[in-house]
């Protein structure tokens, strides 16, 4: 089996963000955190969502996602995405990025 390995952990908050004339409230802007974070409650330390009734809850606090599928939309997209091993922001990054499948050990 390859090595499984937590390549980012990205965290936000919500804050209002505009798309032509509609204003909303959005939590899907993301930065990576350095060290270790604790998942307490809903989420981890230092994030948040911004419609409760569609994201997060007590079985969705860590969204983890493969760079296999990250590689594939980039692929997909035509366009290379931001490189995640990078501490530096990411729009629209999912939180969890771990090296390979997701498994039940992350």
């Amino acid at each position: 089996m390859p090595e499984r390995r937590v390549v980012s952990v990205n965290v936000g908050r919500p804050r209002e963000g505009t798309w032509g004339r509609e204003t909303f409230t959005t939590a899907i802007v993301k930065e990576p955190v350095a060290g270790n974070r604790r998942i307490e409650g809903v989420n981890i330390v230092g994030d948040d969502q911004a419609d409760r009734t569609v994201h997060g809850g007590p079985s969705k606090a860590v969204y983890a996602y493969s760079m296999e599928d990250y590689a594939w939309w980039s692929q997909r997209l035509e366009r290379d995405l931001p490189d995640l091993r990078q501490k530096r922001r990411h729009p629209f990054s999912p939180v969890v990025h771990p090296d390979g499948a997701v498994d039940s050990r992350l």
